[in-house]
């Protein structure tokens, strides 16, 4: 299998970028950045982005996925410290985005990829109704919804959801991912094979995980159970099916420290988003209490 540089996922964000040609630009110059494996280029002309254009959403969101993508990535290798930085200043960024628009629905879903990565699959699912009230018509809002039924076992209701993805043009990367996991998690496992060698035939599906690419691209269904058991917001939601490929799940390891920051940062979100959307109740998004504590 091949190896894939640090941000490919930066690079797709990019192609749907309604922002003004000198920030597309920068952006674009950005992506070359990472591909190229200059990071800390990368960091500073996002950066420097996000001086000249404080009120561009894109940027700030491109921002956040790089905050974001880094801070797996500090985790990976054993840095809490620098994790809980990282994951706090792409959070930062997407309140940001959300206090620059409060309509759009783009930070949402990046509110629901950062909960699902962390494990919190209750505040992940909130994250992705929201976004997909503030874009009924977009298919991702239906498919991420899906991806988290999934994790949850309510395999109907993701197949429902799925539907609406298919109906509103969802990505097809991702549709073919929930059938996979779906039909894995249903023990059945022709099916979950068929779908995954169908799917090779999208660009981008073997090559990236929960909105990161992968050190390496997936070959074979086999590849693809191995991902998922290793990674720690997909192989505790898919515990018997790991089990049943004698695959280890990988569960988050983390200081107690860790663990308390994570939350407080929580709570800081949830606070940040009464408080813009009490000023915007038309929007009908919905904020858990702050003090309330995410459910495990």
């Amino acid at each position: 299998m091949k190896s894939k540089p640090f941000a490919l996922v930066v690079a797709a964000v990019l192609l749907a970028c309604t922002s003004p040609p000198s920030a597309r630009q920068g952006m674009e110059q950005a992506s070359e950045e990472l591909q190229e494996g200059r990071v800390e280029d990368a960091q500073q002309t996002l950066e420097t982005l996000r001086e000249e254009h404080p009120d561009d959403i894109e940027v700030r969101l491109a921002l956040a996925e790089f905050y974001y993508q880094k801070a797996r990535l500090s985790l990976d290798g054993g840095d809490q410290a620098e994790y809980l930085r990282l994951l706090g200043a792409a959070q930062d960024e997407i309140l940001a985005a959300v206090e620059i628009d409060p309509a759009a629905s783009s930070p949402h879903t990046w509110m629901g990829i950062v909960a699902a990565y962390k494990g919190d699959l209750d505040t992940a699912l909130e994250s992705f109704r929201n976004a997909s009230r503030l874009a009924p018509f977009q298919g991702v809002s239906y498919t991420n919804l899906a991806h988290i039924w999934v994790y949850k076992g309510r395999l109907s209701r993701a197949r429902s959801l799925l539907d609406k993805g298919r109906k509103f043009r969802g990505p097809s990367d991702e549709i073919d991912r929930i059938e996979i996991l779906a039909a894995w998690r249903g023990g059945d496992f022709v099916e979950a094979h068929d779908v995954f060698d169908m799917a090779l035939d999208n660009r981008g599906f073997a090559e990236t995980w929960d909105g990161a690419p992968l050190p390496q691209a997936m070959e074979d269904f086999d590849d693809f159970a191995s991902v998922c058991c290793a990674n720690p917001s997909c192989g505790p939601n898919m515990g018997n099916a790991c089990k049943r490929a004698q695959l280890e799940v990988k569960k988050r390891e983390l200081e107690q420290e860790t663990i308390r920051q994570e939350l407080q940062l929580e709570m800081d979100r949830r606070r940040k988003l009464r408080e813009i959307y009490e000023r915007r109740r038309d929007l009908e998004i919905t904020v858990e209490e702050p003090d309330e504590a995410p459910e495990s």
